[in-house]
């Protein structure tokens, strides 16, 4: 029996296709092995073929060139072999010979040079927009650099050549101005260092000393020290350190108990005849402000300064003549306080930040409960303190529940303004009332079939109930209406439409309700 293949016509004539491509390859191969090694062996027995070869060789392969596809596939194929003969070393560098040779002789043409130049440019442009790339760039050109400039030929012609470049940049007035910033901000950093200030401070000590040595260079200097210095006293960036070099000279010379002992003397004299004149004696306290204002500037000296106040507040305190004459003061300046608005409401927010943190403290917070406690029990042992809390407690209760359903009917007024509006709107109410009936659906879908019969049955209770009382309400009274035009009667629930029926509907209608009473077991 024959055998049944697996694969459909398609599938067995692709692979035939793929078959014939195969050998149709393999063959064209051979072919082209074969023509070139015969092409190869002419060339070689005759010199005339191989230059006529190569000519056309030349032509056909710019003829190809031509085409962008042809040209594509030479590229890769020629990088690729570019790269299989780059993997030996030798290769590699017999290339790079060739290619430094070629490049010197290149560089002799201006044309070229030029082009070379600008091409050079842009690539390096490009480069240089990626930080890493510029990063090892700027490495790579300091350590160049750095080992150019140990060679003397090199350096000597450096130094000249910036020399040149750097007068004929100070030649204008806005490079040298940026150049002296540059310089100032350059020397404040490095005077940072303490190894590079030394040497600077004791070279300019030893340059000055050497210039003093000349009366009328030293006279000089001292008019311009005197004129820098009465021009930096006026700014206070200026004075304030100067004040604190004084004061760190002074502290130094007072540390010889002889040299304070006369200080003191001096000072006590002349202050004591200062202190006579009123003009002196109001800009004395006035800079002892300021000086005061300045030293708190200080947190360190802040804290000292509050360590000796409360000392000798604590020792004065001690004395009750102080201690009562300080509670007026105390109690009237505070009086005086509290009536500015402002200054009640900083003080509340003062005092409320202090208690919320004493009370962060779990210790300080266990005292003041107990505290709270003790002094709300000693309070409630008084029957009328007792009565006035417990009358409080309860208009405060009683004004929370009032506000709690105050609030709890506006939220339900709330909810049944929204529902009411809700349902004024036909599209809202026809959407609800779908809803309702796909919820019924898909209630009566979950139903068995024993739950369906029962139902109906309550449809059918609600029915008959409906209708007992239907007549209870409106066909046991029987026809009380009496119409205005015919002077029929009507029943009550047909009196408030008939206007709207036409007279055989309103005979239907009679119908109905007389086959309904007929119906009602109750009638």
């Amino acid at each position: 029996m024959p055998r049944v293949s697996r694969l459909s016509q398609e599938q067995r004539r692709q692979a035939a296709l793929s078959r014939s491509r195969a050998r149709y390859e393999r063959k064209a191969s051979q072919i082209r092995t074969r023509n070139s090694q015969h092409i190869a062996n002419v060339c070689d027995n005759n010199p005339n073929f191989r230059e006529e070869s190569r000519a056309q060789g030349s032509t056909a392969r710019a003829q190809r060139r031509k085409s962008e596809r042809v040209w594509n596939l030479e590229r890769i194929r020629d990088a690729q072999a570019h790269s299989t003969r780059r993997e030996n070393s030798e290769e590699r560098r017999r290339e790079q010979l060739r290619n430094t040779a070629e490049h010197s002789i290149r560089k002799t043409v201006p044309e070229l040079r030029i082009a070379e130049r600008i091409r050079d440019m842009g690539s390096h442009a490009i480069r240089r927009e990626d930080p890493e790339e510029r990063r090892r760039e700027q490495l790579r050109n300091t350590a160049e650099h750095s080992t150019r400039r140990t060679v003397p030929e090199l350096r000597i012609p450096e130094r000249i050549r910036d020399m040149d470049a750097h007068a004929i940049r100070r030649e204008d007035p806005e490079e040298r101005r940026q150049e002296q910033l540059r310089n100032t901000a350059e020397q404040s950093t490095r005077r940072t260092i303490p190894e590079i200030r030394i040497p600077e401070r004791i070279r300019d000590m030893d340059a000055h000393a050497i210039r003093r040595e000349d009366p009328e260079e030293r006279r000089r200097e001292q008019l311009r020290n005197t004129a820098e210095h009465s021009t930096r006293r006026t700014i206070p960036e200026f004075r304030i350190p100067e004040r604190i070099r004084d004061m760190d000279a002074h502290a130094i010379r007072r540390e010889d108990p002889e040299e304070r002992r006369r200080e003191q003397l001096r000072n006590t004299a002349e202050h004591s005849t200062q202190r006579t004149i009123p003009e002196f004696r109001i800009p004395e306290r006035i800079r002892d402000m300021d000086a005061h204002a300045i030293r708190r500037e200080d947190p360190e000296e802040r804290r000292r300064e509050q360590v000796r106040n409360t000392a000798e507040h604590a020792s004065r305190r001690t004395n009750p003549e102080f201690r009562i004459s300080e509670r007026i003061r105390d109690a009237a300046a505070r009086a005086a306080h509290r009536e500015d608005l402002e200054e009640r409401a900083r003080e509340q927010e003062r005092n409320t930040e202090d208690h919320r943190q004493r009370r962060r403290d779990s210790e300080d917070r266990q005292r003041e409960r107990e505290r709270d406690a003790n002094n709300r029990r000693a309070t409630r042992r008084n029957p009328i303190a007792r009565t006035q809390e417990q009358r409080i407690n309860t208009s405060q209760r009683r004004e929370t529940r009032q506000q709690r359903r105050i609030r709890e009917e506006q939220i339900r007024q709330m909810a049944e303004d929204r529902l009411i509006n809700f349902r004024m709107d036909p599209q809202n109410r026809l959407d609800a009332s779908q809803r309702q009936s796909q919820r019924n659906m898909d209630a009566r879908a979950q139903l068995s079939e024993d739950e369906l019969d029962q139902e109906r049955e309550q449809q059918r209770n609600r029915i008959r109930a409906t209708a007992r009382d239907l007549y209870h309400r409106n066909i046991k009274e029987g026809p009380t209406e009496i119409c205005i035009c015919c002077g029929g009667t009507w029943f009550r629930s047909q009196s408030l439409n008939r206007v709207n029926h036409s007279p055989e509907h309103r005979h239907r209608l009679m119908l109905q309700f007389l086959y309904l009473r007929h119906q009602n077991p109750f009638r």
